[in-house]
């Protein structure tokens, strides 16, 4: 027996004798299953104690600066350190100052925020208000340049408004963690923004901070960490053999503030809180009262004290260096008030 191959190709049916498939249901149907999937994901990271947060960096931070511009006195800019970030609520701001716009541009770490200062009052025409988290060692000239590479940063418009967008989403879902790995989702308690010593970290897409601790050994173990690390760098800083002499230092200031208030803008420098051991470590280098007082005198700007707005110690700071979420919400509307009382609101 032969087998002859034929030239004829099998017919498997024409294109209109297929099946007719009701696409649209199953559209909706690998949608709901898709659905499904994400929200289990999302519930099972949350009852695991992960954290939905949006990655901070410097495309966000750049994104937020862009709305630091001219001819706006309905303005109010944050800048310092992670305090700063902590320590003012975004969402009380915008309740007890609906008709502002509050930009949130802190930036972790101990550098200073005066060179940033100087680079906002040379926007033209800038006539809101800076809030300006400092301390006195970090006054000195050799660190005006601390944050100053942020804002001169080139990053395109597209890639910081992607960066915002993908942060509001991050901000609202565990599973756009970009940290969450399946490993982590299964074993992790703590969820992967928690570090090593019990710190977790949750960012807001306006870069609003939180920091909360999983147990009492990490809140203790951050708080040591952080407080050996300031007084390093509390025994390097420069010391003045006199008050005049810090005064010379920070001459340069009083020509950014002098800038924004020509156009109507105003600046306060703010002492915020700290507690225990820091505190103590802080205000036996550098006493508030002596070198705040030196700065405002040198600049005619004013500054507040955070232990004006306390009452009956409730401004708490568990890990000494940062405020409690509702420690935080009240040192917001208490500042709030203060700024309204010295009309500078």
């Amino acid at each position: 027996m032969s087998f002859v191959a034929s030239s004829t190709p099998p017919n498997f049916g024409r294109p209109s004798e297929f099946p007719k498939l009701p696409w649209h249901r199953v559209y909706l149907t690998a949608l709901v299953i898709f659905a499904a999937i994400i929200g289990s994901l999302e519930a099972y990271g949350r009852i695991r104690g992960i954290v939905p947060s949006a990655p901070d960096s410097a495309d966000l931070w750049a994104y937020h600066r862009s709305f630091v511009v001219g001819n706006d006195p309905k303005l109010v800019v944050a800048i310092g350190t992670s305090r700063i970030r902590t320590d003012l609520r975004s969402d009380v701001l915008r309740q007890c100052l609906p008709s502002h716009r509050f930009v949130q541009l802190g930036i972790n770490g101990a550098t200073s925020s005066l060179g940033l200062l100087a680079e906002i009052s040379r926007i033209p025409g800038f006539s809101g208000i800076v809030l300006c988290d400092i301390l006195p060692p970090l006054m000195a000239p050799e660190h005006d340049n601390d944050q100053v590479s942020f804002a001169r940063r080139s990053v395109r418009k597209a890639d910081a408004l992607s960066t915002y967008l993908h942060g509001v989403l991050c901000e609202r879902l565990v599973v756009l963690n970009a940290d969450l790995t399946l490993r982590q989702c299964m074993s992790a308690q703590d969820g992967p923004r928690s570090n090593k010593d019990g710190r977790r970290h949750h960012t807001h897409a306006d870069r609003t901070l939180d920091i909360d601790y999983t147990s009492p050994e990490g809140l203790k173990a951050a708080t040591e960490s952080r407080l050996r690390t300031y007084a390093e760098m509390y025994a390097r800083e420069r010391r003045y053999k006199s008050i005049d002499e810090f005064k010379l230092a920070i001459a340069g200031v009083a020509d950014s503030v002098a800038r924004i208030r020509r156009n109507g803008g105003q600046v306060v420098f703010l002492r915020l809180p700290a507690s225990g051991a820091r505190l103590e470590l802080e205000e036996s280098a550098f006493p508030s009262s002596v070198y705040f007082g030196a700065l405002a005198s040198v600049t005619a700007a004013p500054w507040i004290d955070f232990r004006d707005l306390s009452r009956d110690g409730d401004l708490d700071c568990p890990d000494e260096s940062h405020l409690s979420l509702q420690a935080a919400r009240i040192f917001t509307i208490r500042l709030v008030e203060r700024l309204r009382l010295s009309a500078l609101l």
